[in-house]
């Protein structure tokens, strides 16, 4: 009875110990700066494709954060790389400057981009503080860039095959017709 009761001590010890292990881990720290991509939720187009980014910074402290730069970041997952910014239009590669953003306080940017590329990227911001050199990244972007669709090479070939006929058609009539 006694190891039956040790056991039972034993467990409910252990069980309460780790149930603060794991409260502990579930908790996310929460960054000094939160940068969220407000708009669009995702693009699925055709290229060209021509958007803004909307993105706003958060300061989540209870002190001003002084000299932060936001930029565009740009992956290519299917071929595994990443692109210059300004293959994605002029004013895509431009930082977005914060001289001092408050305690508590968002600021909003808009980042113009164009997309002449076809493939699945993924989009995200960045931002530096300058002063601590910490980074931090927003939410991720998801890019889906398609080539014009099969329908659209169908109707193309269609076209392309009825109108040499129609017009040899036309030519044919006019001929008859003087004669």
């Amino acid at each position: 009875m006694k190891k039956i009761v040790a056991f039972l001590a034993a467990s409910l010890m252990l069980f309460m110990n780790s149930s603060s292990v794991f409260a502990a881990n579930t908790e996310q720290s929460i960054s000094d700066l939160s940068i969220e991509i407000t708009s669009p939720a995702s693009i699925e187009s055709k290229p060209v494709c021509e958007d803004n980014i909307e993105f706003t910074v958060t300061n989540n402290t209870d002190h001003a954060i002084d000299n932060i730069a936001c930029y565009l970041m740009i992956l290519d997952k299917g071929r595994g790389q990443t692109y210059p910014v300004d293959e994605f239009g002029q004013e895509a590669y431009q930082t977005r400057e914060i001289s001092s953003i408050g305690a508590g306080e968002q600021m909003s940017f808009t980042i113009p981009v164009k997309i002449t590329y076809v493939g699945d990227f993924k989009f995200n911001i960045s931002a530096i503080e300058y002063g601590s050199d910490q980074v931090y990244s927003s939410n991720t972007l998801a890019v889906h860039m398609i080539e014009n669709s099969s329908m659209n090479k169908g109707v193309v070939m269609v076209v392309a095959g009825v109108v040499p006929i129609v017009m040899l058609g036309c030519i044919i009539l006019f001929r008859r017709k003087k004669h």
